[in-house]
């Protein structure tokens, strides 16, 4: 291993491009740990889960499981704490933490292994309706009137408290809990958002946290580090070809350039103009040009122009990238998906626009990125409360990176990709330039 000491960094993020070897890090870090030493590894898939537990068998890593737990996925991972197992679980069980779980662990001094970042900051609803936009107002509606009968109080960081416990409706509960945790923010009268508490990262529940992904200055969870004041410091790594292994190395030493050398060249973006005028920028009648073509805002302001969208990804599998059906690979925003689908590729293609740390699409060779991505303006305003200023571009940038490197490129393959919308092309263009990522 290297001369590094982490002994005296409590939150450590080992950041460096996709396939420099965190993962692989870290599985060497966790089979030389005493066997004292507790461990939970959290990862984005269910793929990744099995890779650990193949990975460590000398660790025995436990999953949790939803029968043994009796229907509950978390009463297993509680069980599994208190009995001090080493356990590997998904980012989407670790997100559901609760006071209950944060006390167990607490006590039982775990090392906490974090395959890449998770939402830390999210919407919240009060309402079950399906539609973004009537949810969001059914939400402010209920919280209005929570405020208006004096239940609960915003203060200026919008962090909401619930005030009155005596006229509790059942169907509040879950907000008076959240509330009570310090785990919600009411912005601008306006979203409704939910935090991650912050109590997990720390002092006193884990005595290490390692997280490993890319770029982690242009990611959420760092700013909401920032923003709580929670302390990291960052490493890079490389593969030691002498000894054989990976090993940590400072951050400043990590060769992001040759990186983007290596792999400019195998990336073809789609130059047509046809089929990327959809998303091109474009001046509206005050003379303000729009670049937010195929935004989430987007999708949802122009519904008859999702068929043209449809049509344009059909014409470029069909005439572009004519490739079988299994090695496509293809995302848009979640909820406009099944409109967006064209006629020659399927859902089963598709892969979230936040996709990281898979394998599972290592062969798929052309590529469709269809959205335009911003960070959530409520949630912008939420950070430059406490003037914690959010990089628009270089998240949007970091996001599509990751999403990419799902893809046979990984694997050193070429690959063709199309990006209608101008912006996302722009910041890709960029990046592998290595040009201010600016748009």
């Amino acid at each position: 291993m290297s001369k590094i000491d982490f002994s005296e960094d409590r939150v450590v993020v080992v950041d460096a491009p996709p396939g420099f070897g965190k993962t692989s890090l870290a599985i060497q870090q966790i089979r030389e740990l005493p066997d004292d030493n507790k461990i939970i590894y959290i990862t984005p898939f269910l793929s990744e889960v099995k890779r650990i537990i193949d990975s460590c068998p000398n660790k025995n890593f436990v999953q949790p499981n939803v029968r043994v737990g009796r229907g509950s996925k978390m009463n297993h991972l509680l069980y599994l704490v208190l009995h001090g197992k080493n356990i590997v679980s998904t980012h989407a069980l670790f997100s559901n933490i609760s006071d209950e779980m944060v006390n167990a662990l607490r006590v039982n001094n775990y090392t906490l292994y974090l395959d890449e970042v998770f939402q830390t900051i999210e919407n919240y609803s009060i309402s079950n309706v399906t539609n973004r936009k009537d949810k969001d107002a059914v939400t402010k509606q209920d919280m209005t009137s929570l405020i208006a009968k004096g239940y609960v109080e915003i203060d200026d960081d919008y962090v909401v408290s619930w005030i009155d416990n005596e006229n509790l409706l059942s169907k509040y509960e879950p907000l008076k809990k959240l509330a009570d945790r310090k785990s919600l923010y009411y912005v601008n009268d306006s979203l409704l958002l939910w935090s991650f508490p912050t109590d997990v990262f720390r002092e006193g529940i884990f005595n290490k946290i390692f997280i490993m992904t890319y770029n982690f200055d242009y990611q959420i969870q760092s700013s909401y580090y920032i923003y709580h004041g929670i302390e990291y410091v960052k490493y890079g790594v490389r593969y030691n070809e002498l000894k054989k292994e990976y090993e940590p190395i400072e951050y400043d030493l990590v060769d992001e350039l040759s990186w983007k050398n290596l792999i400019k060249n195998k990336i073809h973006i789609l130059d047509n103009d046809k089929l990327n005028r959809i998303g091109d920028v474009y001046r509206k009648a005050n003379n303000i040009p729009y670049k937010a073509a195929l935004s989430l805002a987007w999708f949802e302001n122009n519904p008859n122009l999702i068929r043209t969208l449809s049509d344009n990804i059909d014409n470029y599998y069909k005439h572009y990238a004519p490739v079988p059906a299994n090695m496509r690979l293809w995302t848009t925003f979640k909820t406009f998906a099944k409109k967006v689908k064209s006629r020659n590729v399927s859902m089963r293609a598709w892969l979230p626009l936040n996709a990281r740390a898979t394998n599972d699409y290592a062969e798929r060779t052309a590529l469709c990125y269809a959205a335009n991505r911003y960070v959530n303006p409520f949630i912008y305003q939420f950070f430059s409360k406490r003037e914690v200023l959010l990089d628009q571009d270089k998240i949007s940038a970091t996001e599509m990176i990751q999403w990419i490197w799902r893809s046979a490129v990984r694997n050193g393959q070429e690959i063709q990709i199309y990006i209608p919308s101008k912006r996302m092309r722009t910041l890709l263009e960029k990046f592998l330039n290595n040009e201010e990522v600016v748009f």
